[in-house]
């Protein structure tokens, strides 16, 4: 009986009073809900994505191109491995470095 002690009665007017306040409540409260499933599920795909640590959500508006500018930098070519230079001067009688046939010691007649 304590319980119904402290139901008080409230009037048509009061009570559908009431009734709005409470379902603004539960709605507020549902768009909350929404809201936080919403970035749990964003946060969910974010830790199983393979990004680098530094990445952000936000994507630059206009982002610079990759790589070197024309013109840009040194311009060096990689030598060949001596192995190879090697291989071609016995088996091919080409000299890579020279870029013309070596004639002599395993030249083709």
């Amino acid at each position: 009986m304590g319980e119904l002690a402290k139901v008080r009665v409230l009037n048509p007017v009061e009570q559908q009073q009431r009734i709005d306040a409470l379902e603004r409540q539960v709605g507020e409260l549902q768009a909350t809900i929404a809201a936080l499933r919403a970035e749990l599920e964003q946060l969910t795909r974010r830790g199983k994505r393979q990004a680098a640590p530094f990445s952000k959500d936000e994507r630059v508006a206009n982002p610079k191109r990759p790589g070197r500018k024309p013109g840009q930098g040194t311009f060096h070519f990689r030598t060949a491995p001596h192995a190879v230079v090697l291989w071609l001067i016995l088996h091919r009688g080409f000299s890579a470095k020279l870029h013309r046939p070596v004639y002599g010691q395993g030249a083709p007649a």
